[in-house]
């Protein structure tokens, strides 16, 4: 999703590779300025950008993953969390938040309590490319996850294979429920101050090099 819409509540899935994951518009979610032409803007309240039920995301279980977006904060500090992108619940899923001046990116699922990688390189009113790279299997195994911040590398973590999860898919803020590094259970009423934008999902685990040429641009 580019978020170049300008109007309406419909966020078009640009992607010639899915199943027209197209988002939509909630609560006081609004059209602004972005790091590449359009972006959507949140609150922090109940704004979000939803996405539908979708083979290509939540339903079935996958291997691979990635997911990339900018995303700017208007303060990255505070006790409460900022959600950025959210899918899954709180038995399973994947999550990119701020809390406590730092990003976090993590997944968790079943028995496995998760992983998350932290990073306190983010800067308030600054936009940053954030990218969570899935590379599982059924069981779990070290450096499956791992996580980039503006291109560049911050760490690998454990991780399994994302499994079919429920909740729905939110960019923004919480859609359903879903699970914060200290094992509380975030919900709707959670997200950023500030925006997103150029949101993608590809269903293979990019290199780094790829990774960093999201960062750079082309998209």
């Amino acid at each position: 999703m580019s978020f170049d819409e300008e109007t309406g509540k419909l966020a078009v899935d640009t992607s010639d590779q899915g199943r027209d994951n197209s988002g939509r518009l909630v609560g006081n979610a609004k059209w602004g300025q972005g790091r590449l032409d359009g972006a959507v803007r949140f609150s922090g309240r109940r704004d979000a950008v939803t996405l539908g039920k979708s083979r290509d995301i939540d339903l079935g279980t996958h291997n691979q993953r990635t997911v990339s977006m900018w995303f700017k904060a208007d303060k990255v500090s505070g006790r409460k969390a900022q959600v950025i992108y959210e899918e899954g619940g709180r038995d399973r899923g994947l999550n990119i938040y701020l809390k406590d001046d730092l990003l976090h990116v993590g997944g968790w699922g079943g028995k496995w309590k998760g992983d998350w990688i932290e990073s306190n390189k983010v800067k308030s009113g600054k936009w940053h490319h954030v990218a969570l790279v899935l590379d599982g299997t059924g069981r779990l195994k070290d450096d499956a996850m791992t996580a980039y911040l503006d291109g560049n590398k911050i760490d690998s973590g454990q991780s399994t294979k994302l499994w079919g999860h429920k909740d729905g898919n939110g960019i923004g803020n919480v859609s359903g429920t879903t699970r914060f590094q200290d094992g509380t259970i975030g919900r709707r009423g959670q997200g950023l101050v500030g925006s997103v934008d150029e949101f993608q999902v590809y269903k293979s685990a990019l290199s780094a090099n790829q990774v960093q040429q999201l960062s750079n641009g082309f998209v």
